[in-house]
């Protein structure tokens, strides 16, 4: 039942609402458990971890619920249980993914508002944020909050 919802057509608000009420908790605690289930049964449970929930950790809610889950399961005694268990390769795949996405959730909660540059090498010049407006929106910036990957405005278009 709960891989079918997280797989419905709003999977990202299922994922977030699943893992803020301690999903991934109750899946390190069950985990012993796994062997004994069918095969079926199994690769259900293994795809969760494997193929669908590294899928939503593109968003930032979805991040830092993950987050929060994972300061609770190194504190308890979920990470050795699941650690010790069937999935323990795909746990482990699953967390360090996690711990990538979480680094750089910190970064950009650590550069907001700084003034930093683009790594675009399309990008000839950097215009502070209050000087930008659509006719000078680069690579790197957003057009009316939409972000966009498309043309580049040089300087001496401007």
């Amino acid at each position: 039942y709960l891989r079918n919802c997280l797989e419905s057509t709003d999977g990202f608000t299922w994922v977030n609402q699943a893992v803020g009420a301690g999903f991934l908790q109750a899946y390190c605690d069950c985990s012993p458990r796994f062997a004994d289930l069918v095969p079926e049964d199994y690769k259900m449970i293994e795809e969760l971890i494997r193929d669908i929930l590294p899928r939503y950790l593109v968003y930032r809610s979805v991040i830092e619920a993950v987050a929060s889950a994972l300061k609770k399961i190194e504190r308890g005694p979920q990470r050795q249980r699941v650690e010790s268990s069937k999935v323990r390769e795909y746990w482990i795949k699953y967390a360090q993914l996690a711990q990538e996405r979480i680094r750089v959730v910190e970064q950009a909660v650590e550069s907001k508002g700084k003034h930093m540059t683009c790594d675009n090498v399309k990008v000839r010049f950097f215009r502070p944020i209050h000087q930008r407006n659509e006719l000078t929106t680069l690579d790197c910036i957003s057009v009316k909050g939409l972000a966009t990957r498309r043309a580049y405005v040089v300087a001496q278009d401007v």
